[in-house]
């Protein structure tokens, strides 16, 4: 978690180098959730890097790994979503709204299978994205406003802004 901590105060190179060491020491245990987690960690890191490629390989490598902890471990499904949101977020910010959407309906999907209502928030956030990237500002205003609906129901000031901000 102290990785993460770091990402939320904005100090990249500490939650980096936390993340990196947090990886070692998850391989060498055979912890595969906590590993999976952390790479995930450093998709965020690397995305707020500016290095989107990078950003992309972490965070696949830890979808790829949640998918596979699927069946034994109850909390990779949520992680999965959050994975496939995460991998959304960066090819929104490149401008690639296309390869965006099928990330947001596959996470979307799980999401109401598991009844994920904060990362469904999220999602319909990202959604809200590529539907105004479209020009489809009608569909882009309801999924923001159901974004914002959830937001306010888990007060999460983070989702309840960006779904304002659009």
């Amino acid at each position: 978690r102290c990785g993460w901590l770091a990402i939320l105060q904005g100090d990249t190179e500490a939650a980096r180098t936390i993340l990196l060491e947090a990886i070692d020491t998850a391989r060498a245990a055979q912890a595969r959730m906590p590993e999976a987690s952390a790479m995930l960690a450093m998709g965020f890191v690397e995305l707020q890097r500016g290095d989107h490629g990078s950003a992309i390989s972490w965070t696949t490598r830890s979808l790829e790994q949640f998918r596979s902890l699927v069946d034994v471990a109850y909390e990779a499904a949520p992680f999965t979503t959050l994975a496939l949101d995460h991998l959304a977020q960066i090819h929104i910010n490149v401008g690639d709204v296309h390869t965006a959407a099928p990330y947001i309906d596959q996470a979307l999907e799980i999401q109401h299978e598991l009844g994920f209502r904060w990362g469904l928030g999220d999602g319909l956030r990202l959604l809200g994205h590529v539907e105004s990237r479209l020009g489809n500002y009608e569909q882009a205003r309801q999924h923001y406003r159901e974004s914002l609906k959830l937001g306010w129901s888990f007060r999460d000031l983070r989702m309840i802004s960006e779904a304002m901000a659009g």
